[in-house]
This record gives structure tokens, sequence and C-alpha cells, in this order.
């Protein structure tokens, strides 16, 4: 019984709150609001990113006719976004930033077709993302307009309706 009553224990205080994310921890819940703290290097507590409410709100307000809500560098703010939004995100540099993205030329395409109107650099997992990923962010503060959704942002939106 006494070898048995900390798992239990764990198991029990894991199935009384809901989990968010790819890694969710097993236990009862810390100040950080996730469970045991033995979890993965980096992981957030809890198994989720904190995603932008007025970001997702305004993506959601002024998508249009377009695909894809928004192109973000890496998954951890692509998944966010989509997830918060319910709208197909357009995930650049995967889980580390630096899995295969849209090119440039890709991304010009995407917003002439009109399938793509924003833009999203850097945030969670974006990584480095190679001569890809600088020669993307590089077109895009070029070429679209910064969005100015009036906060303090670890990363920024921009317009590239028209870019070219």
């Amino acid at each position: 019984v006494a070898v048995l009553a900390g798992p239990a224990a764990f198991s029990a205080a894991t199935m009384t709150r809901a989990l968010a994310g790819g890694d969710p921890s097993a236990g009862p819940a810390t100040a950080g609001g996730g469970g045991f703290a033995g979890g993965f290097a980096g992981a957030p507590a809890g198994g989720g990113a904190e995603v932008d409410a007025a970001l997702v709100e305004y993506l959601v307000a002024n998508q249009g006719s377009s695909t894809w809500i928004v192109a973000a560098q890496g998954s951890g703010t692509a998944a966010g976004i989509q997830l918060a939004a319910g709208q197909p995100v357009l995930t650049m540099g995967g889980f580390s930033g630096s899995d295969a993205a849209p090119t440039t030329d890709q991304l010009r395409s995407l917003g002439a077709n009109g399938e793509l109107r924003y833009v999203l650099v850097g945030g969670q997992g974006a990584g480095p993302g190679g001569a890809a990923g600088t020669s993307v962010a590089s077109w895009v503060a070029q070429a679209c307009t910064a969005v100015d959704l009036g906060s303090e942002r670890s990363a920024s939106l921009y317009d590239c309706a028209g870019a070219g």
C-alpha cells in the first residue's frame, strides 16, 4: 500500500485539472501552473504558451478570404494561435525553427493569390531558421507593413497585402 500511495496521489491530482499543449506533466499543480518539476528542460509549465488575445482577435477580424489566418515562425507560436482562433495557421520552421518552411517566393505567391495576408515574425520556437528564415524575415520587414496592436510583443505582425 505504501509503495502505491505516491503514484496514486499523482494520478488523482492529474485527473482533477485540465492540461493543454503537447507536454502535460503528472502531479499536483505548482505555483507556475504546471505539474511535477521533472519535465523537459525549457518546456513551459502546464504544457502550453500563452496566446495574445488581442493578436488573435485582430487576425480573425481581418482574415477576409485568406486561406491562412497568418504565417508564423515556429510551431510554438503557430499552434497557440491556431487553437485560439480555430483557423488554419501556416507554420514556418516547425518545432525548433529549423524545419522546412515556405521560401520568400512561396510567401509572395501565397500573398499574390490572396491565400495569405499576415506574417508574424519572431515568437516562441522561432529558432534561428537558417538562411531561408533570415531571407524571409528580411523580405517581410522590407516589403510588408508593420501592424501596431498597441502593446509590446515578442513577435511582430506584418500586413503583406500587395507586397511584391
